[in-house]
């Protein structure tokens, strides 16, 4: 149970993992860090995601082993000067036997104007995972344009439903 504390680095803890009041940072910047257990945040808990680059071992990811009920907030921060490009995925979250909750109550630092106007990492999760997705908002092929060739695939997949998951994307 983390009160008010952290809990951090890479490895693996033994059993659930209840972050109440505190902050969960996985990794070294950045890096893995695996619950055995289930794993549950609070409305006042902080699940600290760093995002160094866009292969695997270079931005934080927590496994959960069993389920994951979430809330609280999501903060995402980039290190190492990465700049994420268009269409860049991270599944920051993966469980072994699903989310519940209504997900994070908040996400900060996920505004990317600094790089272009309107630029963000998109929150993306399935009853599985949680992810961002780095995009212009109505870029649709992804070029970093939000133009007349997205109205296109806009319309071509307007009220279509997704896949099976984000094991798709990442």
């Amino acid at each position: 149970v983390v009160l008010g504390g952290s809990v951090g680095g890479g490895g693996s803890i033994a059993g659930n993992l209840t972050n109440n009041s505190g902050t969960v940072a996985p990794g070294n910047s950045p890096g893995k860090l695996t619950v055995q257990g289930s794993y549950s945040q609070s409305a006042s808990g902080v699940l600290s995601i760093e995002l160094g680059g866009n292969a695997a071992g270079q931005f934080d990811v927590l496994h959960v082993n069993q389920s994951a009920t979430l809330d609280g907030t999501l903060a995402v921060s980039l290190v190492n000067g990465f700049e994420p490009q268009s269409g860049d995925f991270f599944n920051v979250l993966t469980t072994g036997s699903g989310t519940s909750g209504t997900s994070f109550s908040s996400v900060t630092g996920n505004d990317l104007n600094v790089l272009s106007p309107g630029y963000t990492l998109n929150l993306i999760s399935d009853s599985m995972n949680v992810g961002f997705l780095a995009a212009l908002p109505g870029d649709a092929n992804l070029d970093r344009l939000a133009d007349f060739s997205d109205l296109g695939i806009l319309l071509n997949n307007y009220n279509q439903s997704a896949g099976s998951g984000l094991g798709e994307w990442g």
